[in-house]
């Protein structure tokens, strides 16, 4: 048993090192204080004797002689002796406060330096309390504070470990798409750890961590213990081949803090905030009177329906929740899912986009004879998250769904990017809302993502929706102002947004494959802005894309297909 009587070396990290200088020169402060105030008493104070010197006895005078009649007598002005002002010095507080001002302050910078990272929250209050207060102040922010093992979270000191049997770091599905997240500049970050970018909303108290097969979750468990980090949910993605778990950081700690602390476990493929998304809407009325259906003419639909309705094609639906039970959906919905956990009404988000593609009794959609998933990832207030999208492509993918039709907008996400890079290449067709931020707002997500057809919105003029979105990845535009669809308890609505006019586009792919189930996502989006009526400034534009989209010249190009362009 070599190792009895051995005693184990600790190591010590970096971040204790620092803490242990700002400790040593706060206890050094007042001496060095109290050393210069002694040096700064003035000259003439050090020769003062100790004791009085005896005075000298001089013999006695002889008598003066008699003074003259009526003298004048003169009195020597005396002149008091020039007493030097005392020199100030600094006092020791003042040398101690200043002395801990300019540790707390180096410390940080000092700390990057040396731990080649930003130091985290608990290692800057460290620092800071401990060179104000010395070993108080480090023992107040261990309590304040807690690092890992004790209360909560530290990243490790050290290289990066390898997180896949290769031994690889990167992760090619975690990159994201273009305008992902990298982290701040200059920071070693691995792929898949990235920051959230400015502006983007996310739960403030989850994130999002992907594994590889080969974790266990009870391994997985372990760390996090370790974190004071909580599992909520797990979701093993057949579609990407990950892993994913939904957590809620320690309470002490914050999201990009979290971030980077997994970054540096081995456990860990990828990190990010769990995103918020929005249901791409801009407004929804109740129809006045008699309305008709402009969009019907439009897009051509009494003679593209002689030729295709979407009979046997399945469509998804990412969205809020639909009401099954309306008489234009009437054996519509081909199965359902629900990504949220939390039973909810019918809402008139899902229910409208449902009915753009599938409506068949009183009101007509793009492909009313389509079977639709429905796959509810949005509550009622239009608010969907990274973890609930996942689960809804997971399960889409699963159920061999031909099109995806994702009427919401958010930031770029590399987990949502993964999944929809392995549904492209899975022959799954992807449909977009573009957004209606406006023209100044940069590209929304997932319309923005490559793999997917971006959709924008038009009005009875063929004018462009004033609030869409604009971009390069624009591809096609479709009726999507006051267009008349299903509301739930049998009711209808009439709404306004690129939403509705992506679910006509996906609606338009239904009969495309229809009439060429062979057909391929890229040579569908070729399809789409090949047959497009041009809108807008010559060629294609960022406003409405290659134009209005025109499923019967789409349907027609199906059968014999179009060369990939890209």
């Amino acid at each position: 048993m070599k190792w009895l009587g051995q005693r184990r070396r600790r190591r010590t990290s970096p971040a204790r090192t620092l803490c242990a200088i700002g400790m040593a020169a706060a206890i050094s402060a007042p001496t060095m204080a109290l050393i210069a105030t002694m040096a700064a008493v003035p000259a003439a104070a050090q020769n003062i004797p100790l004791l009085p010197t005896p005075p000298t006895l001089a013999p006695p005078a002889p008598p003066a002689p008699p003074p003259p009649p009526n003298p004048v007598i003169i009195r020597p002005r005396t002149v008091a002796p020039a007493i030097p002002a005392p020199t100030q010095g600094v006092p020791p507080l003042g040398w101690y406060l200043m002395g801990g001002i300019f540790v707390a302050a180096a410390s940080p910078i000092v700390g990057t330096i040396v731990l080649k990272r930003e130091m985290t929250s608990q290692e800057v209050w460290t620092s800071t309390l401990t060179s104000f207060l010395g070993p108080v102040g480090w023992a107040m922010a261990q309590q304040m504070f807690p690092p890992s093992g004790k209360n909560g979270p530290v990243p490790p000191s050290g290289p990066v470990p390898p997180s896949g049997p290769d031994g690889a770091v990167h992760h090619s599905a975690d990159r994201g798409p273009p305008g992902a997240p990298r982290g701040p500049p200059g920071a070693p970050h691995r792929e898949g750890f990235g920051a959230p970018p400015r502006g983007a909303g996310f739960v403030p108290d989850e994130v999002v961590v992907s594994t590889d097969p080969g974790v266990s979750t009870e391994t997985l468990d372990a760390l996090l213990q370790r974190l004071r980090i909580a599992r909520l949910e797990t979701l093993e993605s057949a579609l990407v081949g990950r892993t994913y778990h939904r957590l809620r950081i320690n309470p002490r700690s914050d999201v990009l803090t979290t971030i980077r602390m997994m970054e540096r476990q081995a456990l860990i493929a990828a990190a990010q905030p769990n995103y918020i998304f929005r249901l791409a809407q801009d407004h929804a009325a109740e129809p006045k009177g008699e309305t008709g259906q402009y969009a019907i003419g439009k897009l051509h639909l009494s003679e593209v329906h002689r030729v295709a309705t979407g009979k046997g094609v399945l469509v998804a639906v990412i969205d809020s929740a639909i009401d099954a039970t309306h008489g234009d959906l009437d054996g519509a919905i081909a199965a359902d899912f629900d990504s949220t956990g939390a039973a909810a009404a019918p809402d008139p988000h899902g229910t409208g986009m449902a009915g753009a593609i599938a409506s068949h009794r009183d009101r007509l959609g793009v492909a009313p004879r389509a079977s639709l998933l429905a796959i509810r990832a949005f509550t009622s207030d239009g608010g969907g998250t990274t973890f609930r999208i996942i689960k809804g492509l997971d399960w889409a993918a699963a159920q061999n769904a031909r099109i995806v039709n994702m009427s919401f907008a958010g930031p770029a996400d590399p987990a949502i990017h993964a999944a929809l890079a392995a549904a492209h290449d899975r022959g799954m067709v992807l449909v977009a809302a573009a957004g209606n931020a406006g023209a100044r707002s940069p590209p929304l997500y997932p319309a923005a993502d490559p793999n997917v057809i971006a959709v924008t919105a038009t009005d009875t003029d063929d004018a462009l929706l004033t609030q869409a979105n604009r971009g390069k990845h624009v591809a096609v535009g479709a009726p999507g102002v006051d267009i008349l669809v299903p509301s739930p308890a049998d009711a209808y609505q009439l709404t306004t947004g690129t939403s509705v006019a992506a679910a006509e586009v996906s609606g338009t792919a239904a009969l495309m494959l229809e009439r060429n189930p062979a057909l391929k996502p890229d040579e569908i989006r070729d399809i789409l802005m090949a047959t497009a009526r041009h809108l807008g400034a010559p060629g294609r534009n960022n406003e409405f894309g290659a134009g209005l989209v025109d499923p019967s010249e789409a349907v027609e190009k199906a059968p014999r297909g179009m060369p990939l362009t890209h």
